[in-house]
């Protein structure tokens, strides 16, 4: 059985009953979301045998919104390993500043966040389902 696009009330009419999004669409921001649990390919035996582009993702997620998503892990796990290595750069080149007895600084806020939000972006991208219930 094949799938044809199914698009919410709330958007606009298909130009043709024979459309089908290409890879990498998106609808525009101002149709809104579809509505809670909407399936956006629905199967239909009018399309059986009919190559279709089906994206990826769970029903009614957007590719748009799964990339965007991704791009949020991805500089989480960024932002936090540049916060994370210079709290620790911070620390050893105060410790070695210091000299025997001196004092010296360690960046431990910077550490900690930034291991955090470093283990965080790894989450997220290893968990992507998680991620888009979570929003």
């Amino acid at each position: 059985m094949g799938y044809r696009f199914n698009p919410p009330p709330n958007w606009p009419p298909l130009p043709s009953a024979d459309w089908t999004p290409a890879p990498g669409w998106a609808p525009h921001p101002s149709w809104g979301p579809a509505p809670a649990g909407w399936n956006l390919w629905v199967e239909d035996p009018a399309y059986d045998g009919v190559p279709t582009f089906v994206p990826p993702a769970a029903a009614g997620v957007s590719p748009a919104l799964v990339a965007r998503l991704r791009g949020v892990a991805i500089r989480n796990a960024v932002v936090g390993a540049v916060v994370m290595l210079i709290g620790l750069t911070v620390s050893v080149w105060s410790y070695a500043a210091a000299g025997p007895g001196g004092h010296f600084v360690v960046a431990w806020g910077a550490v900690v966040f930034g291991g955090w939000r470093f283990l965080r972006g790894l989450y997220q991208l290893s968990n992507p389902h998680r991620m888009l219930a979570n929003g």
